[in-house]
C-alpha cells in the first residue's frame, strides 16, 4: 500500500468517526455529508466507507444494523459502541494535534 492510500485510509476513518460522533449513519449519507462539508474537496465512494466500517467493526468501535426502508431495499446503519466513542474522541484529537503541527510547517516563512 503506497504512502497515499494509507493516508486516504486514515483520513476516512477519521471523518467517519466524527459524523458517527454526531449521530448513526449508512454508506451514501457518510458520502454526501463529506462532500457536503468539505466543500466538495473530499470525495469518497462508498466502498471505501464500507472498508472502514468493517476494519472498526472487527475492532469492536462500532455497531451495524441492517434496516429495512421499505418493501425491497435494506440500509446498513452504524452506531459508535462505548469503546468506540473513547476511540474516536481520541483519535480525532490526535488528529487535531498532527493537523496544527503541519499547517505550522506549512505556513513556515523562512
Amino acid at each position: 500500500m503506497d504512502s497515499t492510500s494509507t493516508l486516504k485510509r486514515g483520513v476516512t476513518e477519521i471523518l467517519a468517526l466524527k459524523l458517527l460522533l454526531e449521530s448513526e449513519q449508512y454508506g451514501y449519507r457518510f458520502v454526501r455529508l463529506i462532500r457536503e462539508r468539505s466543500h466538495g474537496q473530499i470525495s469518497l465512494t462508498e466502498g471505501a466507507i464500507y472498508a472502514a466500517m468493517y476494519r472498526l467493526e472487527e475492532q469492536g468501535y462500532i455497531r451495524s444494523e441492517e434496516v429495512l426502508v421499505n418493501a425491497k431495499r435494506k440500509r446498513r446503519y452504524y452506531s459508535l459502541t462505548e469503546a468506540g466513542r473513547k476511540y474516536a474522541e481520541d483519535k480525532l484529537q490526535s488528529f487535531r494535534d498532527m493537523a496544527t503541527g503541519i499547517r505550522s510547517i506549512l505556513e513556515y516563512q523562512v
